[in-house]
């Protein structure tokens, strides 16, 4: 499972949590506080 991080707004979550979104440069899976993909990262795996 892909663990990601907003940019923006520091929200860590999995893919599970983003939320559908719709704007200007079309449809998409984003952060669910700033209802976007623009600023999203994808997080390296911890390794223990």
């Amino acid at each position: 499972m892909d663990t990601v991080k907003c940019c923006n707004c520091e929200f860590k979550g999995t893919d599970e949590n983003l939320i559908a979104f719709e704007d200007e440069r079309g449809a998409g899976w984003g952060c669910p506080n700033c209802k976007t993909d623009e600023y999203l990262m994808d997080l390296e795996p911890e390794v223990e």
